[in-house]
């Protein structure tokens, strides 16, 4: 499945030619997902299959070799993962910050395939083209930050920041135990043999 999800990348990649940042985005996906040994060999096939796509190929070519590719993720992934997938190939497409005729084309082709409807694919374009809370502002996304907002119609969730610091420093004023983000008060700690100082 990833060679397909490589082969989908190159395809939408190639404009005239890969751009620094599209390589570089591919190869960031790729070690989220994979060892540097894997990560390494699937770089090289996404190499390849970008020299293997042909600049002349255009219209039912493209459109058929999307469908024989999706048709094989369409087997192996949930509805949840096509959409993940058209996340990262959207910010394949939209690492150089534009999208081509052609390329936004190729998305429509593949969201056709995968089952994804064209508002779901203008939702995941204004998300990966965000660059600050204020531009991603949609009742369907939710927002997770440290910062304050002025947002009129994201969900929003306020992270806290040092969470971990702070709740180290609780478990020594109130004897407790802290176990990560997690806080017992001592009436609820198990007894420790060898107790570890914080």
């Amino acid at each position: 499945m990833l060679n397909a999800i490589m082969r989908l990348f190159a395809l939408v990649a190639k404009e005239d030619f890969i751009t620094k940042q599209e390589r570089e985005h591919v190869q960031v996906f790729l070690s989220d997902h994979l060892s540097k040994r894997a990560m390494d060999s699937q770089l090289r096939l996404f190499d390849e299959f970008a020299l293997e796509v042909s600049e002349k190929m255009g219209g039912k070519k493209e459109d058929d070799l999307i469908a024989q590719i999706c048709s094989s993720i369409n087997q192996e992934v949930a509805q949840k993962q096509k959409i993940v997938i058209v996340i990262e190939l959207m910010s394949v497409i939209l690492a150089d910050g534009t999208i081509t005729e052609r390329e936004r084309n190729l998305a429509q082709v593949i969201c056709k395939e995968f089952n994804i409807n064209s508002a779901d694919l203008s939702l995941i374009e204004k998300y990966v083209l965000s660059e600050t809370m204020d531009k991603a502002d949609d009742q369907n996304i939710l927002i997770i930050s440290s910062q304050e907002n002025n947002l009129s119609q994201s969900k929003y969730i306020q992270r806290v920041l040092h969470a971990h610091s702070i709740h180290h420093q609780k478990s020594k004023a109130h004897e407790g135990v802290c176990f990560g983000f997690l806080y017992a008060s001592k009436k609820y700690a198990l007894p420790v043999e060898n107790p570890v100082s914080t």
